[in-house]
């Protein structure tokens, strides 16, 4: 009996470390839920829904969807997050990591909403590619901290602090170095926009859209200035709509160095102990202060 006990704990360790050990085949997760609040759901290529919880793990296909106050994060095997904000939905429709090979790239097909990413090991070696919908224009973004979302004119890229973005497809390119600034992928027979700065409003409802519902923040009066516990959501993304001392909405280079500094290491941290958190079961440790939604991770 005792030794049935310990090959079941060594098949269950070598199992709970597989998905982030060794490349991907068919089959395997490419990922996992690592925060969610609210409701949130996948479906894979066989088009059932399934109810999406935390340890839950995401397969190449999976496309996420979330309810108008749910929001989730999704921690994939070379340790880059993508952040789903409230009426999200997007698709993983492509994704490799092979990491002794130094190889790999993955391909998202946005639908709706906003998203957050925070680049991985994968981020190093490929850019991500983005696609609007199942026909629209697709953009490729070499990064490691910045959103992407669907507005009335296309897909904006919208840059948070670190080392520049680059977004790019066939017509042309835009290079994004300043927190805020943002492009738009309208056609895909047309370059990107010239960056620009999003307005204190625009960031309000970017910020919004990760923080508590887009009900709650038109009650709220989320198009405005942000009230305190806007502020401190929006100074975890490096940017801080109606700052003080800020006439443009932006903090210093100072803050945005300090804040970026902050979200990579917690972003490594949580890459390099992703396997220890499945083993010991313990919830994500980026579930988010209460009644706003995971972030900042």
């Amino acid at each position: 009996m005792g030794f049935a006990v310990a090959s079941l704990a060594i098949s269950l360790l070598a199992n709970a470390f597989a998905w982030a050990a060794e490349p991907r085949e068919a089959g395997q997760p490419i990922g996992s839920v690592v925060a969610v609040r609210g409701s949130v759901r996948g479906a894979g290529v066989d088009e059932v829904s399934r109810e999406l919880r935390m340890k839950d793990p995401v397969y190449a296909g999976d496309v996420l969807r979330t309810d108008g106050r749910g929001c989730a994060q999704v921690m994939f095997r070379d340790g880059t997050i993508v952040a789903l904000g409230n009426g999200a939905e997007i698709g993983f429709p492509e994704y490799a990591f092979d990491e002794k090979a130094r190889s790999g790239g993955m391909t998202a097909r946005v639908v709706r909403g906003a998203f957050r990413v925070f680049g991985g090991a994968l981020t190093k070696l490929a850019p991500i590619t983005f696609q609007m919908g199942a026909a629209g224009p697709a953009a490729s973004v070499r990064g490691s901290f910045y959103a992407v979302r669907i507005v009335e004119r296309g897909m904006s890229v919208v840059f948070l602090g670190g080392e520049p973005i680059t977004v790019s497809h066939g017509a042309g390119s835009a290079m994004l170095a300043r927190p805020s600034s943002a492009t738009v992928v309208a056609r895909a027979d047309a370059p990107p926009s010239a960056p620009a700065r999003l307005s204190p409003e625009e960031v309000a409802e970017l910020a919004a859209s990760f923080s508590g519902g887009a009900d709650e923040a038109a009650a709220a009066g989320g198009r405005g200035r942000p009230d305190e516990e806007q502020r401190f959501e929006f100074a975890r993304w490096g940017v801080w709509a109606g700052a003080p001392s800020s006439t443009d909405g932006s903090l210093s280079a100072s803050a945005q160095g300090a804040l970026w500094a902050s979200e990579s290491s917690l972003a490594n941290t949580l890459g390099a102990l992703g396997d220890l958190r499945e083993l010991i079961g313990i919830g994500s440790v980026a579930s988010g202060a209460a009644g706003g939604c995971p972030g900042g991770t």
